[in-house]
């Protein structure tokens, strides 16, 4: 006979599988779980999973907090590839009917692309749910994707489980996992993130945090998804200004934006729209791709964040992005109440990583952590072509304790030699991933 208010606080700490049983003891119960059972849910660019997640905004909007938007789809195959990436084992009927039910699915995906459904989807999502506060972008496809619910939309319908007459298959067992992709690289009106940015910037979302969650480190946001025309821009600019997290993971399209001048004009739209991010606290930026940029060129840094200020920031995670000292210590300068710093992948044009870590230790009081790994640039002769890879955890030592700077000569002499010698510290934070970084200090 406890509390409702305590029974919720226990409800906080179970799975969803176990809140589905809870929910079933008792109205008093269900009271407490179901705020935490329907907290989220789950959009894919299929049919199936819209009508499932219709019926718990509909029923439940008022509890859900995260979009959670699925960029997976399927790939356009034949026969002849469909059958190379199927389990060789299985009998001819089995391949065959496995290859049906894609094409059903293949169109029926291909269909809400090109008609706007899943733009539609998401508008209605964050127009009925309004407590939605995150949006996540995800590679990773519903359990639900070819199960008996799903298959019961697809035409025909042959049976209540399946569109072809005498299946027998498991849920499970009906398409192989080869046959979808993540699509977050896909051209125009179909690439998932224009689709968030326009789903917001038609709706009155009150949306606080942006970002993307993939499970293949690999795959990145295609920036043709931020080449969008003034007026939309304009629109979207408005929905950042209420944001206080963001993730991108951003790549560039060499064969869509193949000049200088069209990469220029995608940077100057996201630039655009992160300045208008002023009550921004969390920000991690990934252009992994972009690493190696001519010196003749402006960085990509100075393209995107130079004219940004973050007032409110206290967290930051630069990933692959090259700046000279004078242009990376300005975005630090505007950024004075970060409590949580990464830099990694990072190439100094001109300037000393001596001076970012010493300015690092003086001007930001409030940092609690700091990683700065795999550094390019800044370091004098004979260095000037050394990859700093923090494997000793100096930077740490120097930025929070009393150790010396670890890109003076002397330091980076027995850096080296331990490096040559082969010797390491047992608890080292050097070579910490972007992902894992944003996950510990997000």
């Amino acid at each position: 006979m406890l509390l409702l208010e305590v029974l919720s606080l226990v409800c906080g700490f179970l799975s969803k599988q176990v809140l589905k049983q809870v929910r079933q003891v008792s109205k008093t119960l269900e009271q407490a779980a179901v705020p935490y059972l329907f907290d989220e849910i789950f959009i894919s660019q299929n049919m199936a999973d819209f009508h499932i997640a219709k019926l718990a905004i509909l029923q439940f909007k008022h509890y859900i907090h995260t979009l959670v938007f699925s960029s997976v789809y399927y790939t356009d195959m034949d026969r002849e590839s469909f059958d190379e990436v199927f389990d060789v084992d299985t009998d001819i009927g089995h391949s065959e009917h496995a290859f049906t039910l894609y094409r059903i699915a293949r169109k029926n995906q291909q269909e809400n692309l090109t008609n706007g459904s899943s733009s539609a989807y998401l508008s209605f999502a964050l127009t009925s749910s309004p407590n939605i506060r995150k949006i996540i972008l995800t590679d990773t496809s519903s359990s639900r994707s070819m199960s008996h619910q799903s298959l019961q939309i697809y035409e025909p319908r042959s049976s209540k489980a399946c569109p072809v007459k005498q299946c027998d298959l498991k849920d499970t067992g009906h398409l192989p996992h080869e046959v979808c992709q993540s699509g977050f690289s896909r051209k125009g009106s179909t690439n998932p993130w224009r689709l968030i940015l326009h789903a917001l910037s038609a709706t009155n979302a009150n949306v606080k945090e942006l970002t993307m969650e993939p499970c293949d480190l690999e795959l990145s946001t295609d920036t043709a998804s931020f080449s969008m025309s003034p007026g939309s821009l304009s629109q979207v600019k408005v929905c950042f200004r209420t944001l206080t997290k963001i993730r991108f993971t951003l790549l560039m399209d060499p064969e869509r934006f193949s000049t200088n001048v069209d990469k220029r004009h995608v940077h100057r739209n996201v630039a655009k729209l992160l300045s208008s991010a002023i009550n921004l606290q969390s920000l991690s930026l990934d252009l992994r791709d972009e690493a190696v940029v001519p010196e003749t060129q402006h960085s990509t840094l100075k393209e995107i964040l130079g004219q940004c200020k973050f007032p409110k920031l206290r967290s930051l995670i630069l990933g692959f992005l090259v700046s000279s000292e004078a242009e990376l210590l300005r975005l630090l300068r505007y950024s004075g109440s970060l409590e949580q710093l990464t830099i990694e992948g990072h190439e100094l044009t001109e300037g000393s990583w001596m001076r970012v870590a010493d300015w690092i230790r003086a001007s930001l009081p409030l940092l609690g952590y700091a990683g700065l790994n795999q550094l390019y640039g800044g370091f004098n002769e004979p260095w000037e072509k050394t990859e700093y890879m923090d494997l000793y955890d100096h930077v740490g030592c120097f930025l929070f304790a009393q150790g010396e700077n670890p890109f003076t000569t002397e330091a980076l002499e027995e850096y080296h030699a331990d490096v040559k010698a082969g010797r390491q510290t047992v608890n080292c934070t050097g070579g910490v991933g972007l992902l894992g970084a944003y996950c510990k200090y997000h």
